[in-house]
């Protein structure tokens, strides 16, 4: 029997843009950080049907009906759960690979690679808080140590072997961590560390999860930066640096992003306060990387890169975002320099100006097509009206209406004529379900079992201590029980999801992870004793209503002794449930 490997349904996951993929059935407007629209599961006037892009899940505050991507094309196509994930796959031009159901081993790899990735960032940085030179030049770069320690930053010691022979000293087996991608010379037979007298920038995931490394040389040598190799954690073009900073340190007023290009320039960015940049390093922005975005914010600013190639990765960054529907505003620092430079010259406040003379890319592209031109001259300014006509389809019929105004009195050209490059957009079809369906209400005791099994998710057995598997009710929250009870990994969630084949279940799951955690201050084991008490209170009011019925039936039929036997046993009951 063959399966679809975990990590990859959990990449097909996070990589779908929910909102995108329902919107092609449902009207949805965004409303904060979620999308709202109406519910196509009940019949309904006000919408009250939420979908979450930073989540990744969908939920009806009418008719309770929630799920992720798998489970909207399971409910609303009738898919089966492996259909969903190779239509989504589809969807994202990736080719589904096939593994055996014994896809413990690459798991099992995964987290090795992740545990190595830790205990060789605690090695680099163990290496840089012990080197006074590497501190001075950090120092110098205008680093303090709260942001060194924030970013994790090491250095990799001017030796062929050092973190090899570390990371062996920690019990790591030499054929993985030939797979780690911190090696080289495997591919002729050798084996020495890849990174040397640089440098360390650990390179999170948007969860905080180490996935490689950047490395950056302290003299002129090339290459001046170095990346992990693609790995089973590292894949080029589907992270941005600092995000996870910008998760974790965000406001709620924080609705753009600021994208610069090196990890100095992120650093210090944040370092002056800018919670809000990240770092697409140095490669073009890609599909994947704009829909990650997309989870938080609807709009960005793109800091324009001085150098000709930056330029370019730049403006082919710029059709990536216009397509996923970003508002965008194009940052150009003067003087050619980056974003640390200008900060360190010329301060927070100069640079907090800059921002907010951002250009809107409207105007940026139009001077872009106005560059190098002299539009006193006929040639030029045809020249200029043919690179503005394509410029022109996109716009917003007021957008329109201004720029065509001001470009017929820049170049003397009619409206009339400007107008006639001008093209027309289209409309979007809409669809719903014809189901009613009255207020959804929780019940208490199904609320409970859900925070219960977040927290065993989480590593907390008191809940399995406490709770056998007969006392959970509901075949969904068995079914998550007893996947949890199996599981002996640290990422749930991915294993969960590629086991759960039935869409209730799937929804149900949804609902568990999507509990936020709980503040520092409550005491979790009180919370489990109390919610523990709500599921056997429930339980204990299931069995005696059915004892109830019991009593009845044996009474009619003249089986008074066993109907005394039960009674006696419903008293035991009625004592635990306080004499109710």
């Amino acid at each position: 029997m063959k399966r679809i490997p975990e990590e990859f349904i959990e990449r097909i996951k996070e990589e779908t843009d929910l909102p995108e993929l329902i919107s092609e059935r449902v009207r949805l407007k965004r409303t904060g950080a979620n999308y709202m629209g109406l519910c196509p599961f009940h019949n309904e006037k006000t919408p009250s049907f939420s979908v979450s892009a930073t989540k990744g899940f969908y939920k009806c505050f009418g008719c309770g009906e929630s799920g992720n991507a798998f489970t909207w094309l399971m409910k609303t196509k009738g898919l089966s759960f492996e259909e969903s994930v190779r239509l989504l796959a589809e969807r994202l031009g990736l080719e589904v690979p096939v593994d055996d159901v014994a896809d413990d081993e690459d798991r099992k790899e995964r987290e090795t690679l992740e545990n190595m990735n830790k205990a060789a960032a605690r090695f680099y940085f163990n290496q840089l808080r012990s080197n006074p030179q590497a501190r001075q030049y950090v120092t110098q770069r205008g680093i303090k140590d709260a942001t060194m320690i924030s970013f994790g930053l090491g250095l990799a010691p001017d030796s062929w072997d050092a973190l090899f022979r570390h990371l062996k000293s920690q019990g790591f087996r030499e054929a993985d961590i030939k797979k780690s991608g911190l090696m080289s010379g495997i591919e002729r037979g050798k084996c020495y560390d890849r990174f040397r007298n640089r440098l360390m920038f650990p390179v999170f995931d948007y969860r905080g999860r180490i996935t490689g490394f950047g490395a950056r040389v302290f003299d002129d040598s090339k290459p001046k930066y170095l990346n992990s190799p693609e790995t089973q954690l590292f894949r080029k073009g589907t992270n941005l640096y600092g995000l996870n900073f910008f998760i974790k340190n965000r406001k709620k007023e924080d609705d753009t992003l600021l994208i610069v290009e090196g990890y100095m320039d992120c650093i210090a960015l944040h370092q002056a306060g800018f919670v809000t940049a990240v770092a697409a390093l140095g490669t073009a922005l890609t599909q994947i990387q704009a829909r990650l975005m997309k989870r938080w914010v609807q709009k960005v600013i793109v800091a324009f890169d001085a150098d000709q190639a930056g330029q370019m990765a730049t403006l082919r960054g710029l059709e990536v975002l216009e397509k996923e529907g970003f508002s965008i505003h194009i940052l150009t620092i003067p003087d050619g320099k980056d974003p640390d430079e200008y900060l360190k010259s010329h301060g927070r406040e100069a640079f907090s100006q800059l921002l907010a003379s951002a250009q809107s890319l409207t105007e940026f592209r139009i001077n872009m097509a106005r560059d190098g031109l002299d539009l006193k001259k006929e040639d030029d300014k045809i020249t200029y009206l043919k690179r503005l006509a394509p410029l022109f389809s996109p716009m917003s019929n007021i957008e329109k209406d201004v720029w065509v105004g001001k470009i017929a009195t820049e170049t003397g050209v009619s409206s009339q004529a400007l107008s006639g490059m001008i093209q027309k957009g289209y409309d979007r079809k809409l669809w719903m379900t014809s189901k009613t369906a009255g207020p959804f209400l929780e019940s208490g005791h199904r609320r409970a079992q859900r925070i219960l099994l977040n927290l065993l998710a989480k590593g907390y057995r008191e809940v399995a201590d406490a709770l056998g598997p007969e006392e959970w009710t509901g075949e969904a929250h068995k079914a998550i029980y007893k996947l949890l009870m199996e599981y002996e990994g640290d990422h749930p969630d991915a294993y969960l999801t590629a086991h759960l084949t039935q869409a209730q279940a799937q929804s149900e799951w949804v609902e568990i992870v999507g509990i936020e955690d709980f503040p520092e201050d409550v005491e979790v084991a009180q919370l489990i004793r109390d919610y523990v008490r709500t599921v056997q209170a429930y339980n204990l009011e299931a069995r005696k209503k059915s004892m109830l019925s019991e009593i009845a039936a044996l009474e009619e039929a003249g089986r008074m002794e066993e109907s005394l036997q039960i009674a006696r046993e419903l008293l035991d009951i009625q004592k635990r449930l306080g004499g109710k």
